[in-house]
């Protein structure tokens, strides 16, 4: 499967990395190999991706293509490519490489709601408070027999997904 979590908070690849099941791995940015903690996550199994080179984000994502034929695993990956500026607002249209994989493998893609994770540690002032970080894991959606075609509506769905559950959260 491929997870698409809304991304909010750095707090989110712990409780993704905890909580959802199965065996999973990231794709994330390349930054966080320098960040103490995150660093030894993307040393072992997880894939960086060096966003400004269209080269390197390709190779990125045939090795996570790759690595989910080896080992089995899932991929967890923020569709939104990275904290939006005015989180906990989506950032829309999403990056459509976690949409590309899904539909390449013919494997569903899962969106995952996450609520609390700016409450609980806000990146952009590194202020934070103690409390649950629920997450909702939705229904996958197939994509077996889709095409790159249908990437745009595959995006619009689990958008509309996240953004329901935001709002009826009262996060939006």
């Amino acid at each position: 499967m491929v997870f698409c979590p809304n991304h909010m908070s750095y707090l989110d690849i712990v409780v993704c990395g905890a909580y959802l099941p199965g065996f999973n791995f990231f794709m994330g940015k390349m930054e966080l190999t320098k960040v103490p903690l995150f660093n030894i996550w993307f040393k072992t199994l997880d894939i960086p991706v060096k966003r400004e080179s269209i080269r390197n984000a390709h190779n990125a994502f045939i090795n996570a293509s790759e690595q989910m034929d080896q080992l089995g695993a899932n991929l967890i990956i923020y569709p939104e490519g990275r904290i939006p500026d005015d989180t906990p607002n989506l950032k829309f249209p999403f990056k459509p490489g976690a949409f590309r994989i899904a539909v390449e493998k013919q494997i569903p893609i899962v969106p995952v709601t996450l609520l609390d994770n700016l409450k609980r540690f806000d990146s952009n002032n590194l202020m934070g408070s103690p409390g649950r970080a629920r997450m909702l894991v939705h229904t996958p959606i197939e994509t077996k027999g889709l095409s790159m075609d249908d990437i745009p509506m595959l995006q619009q769905k689990v958008y509309d997904v996240l953004y329901l559950h935001l709002k009826k959260n009262q996060i939006l």
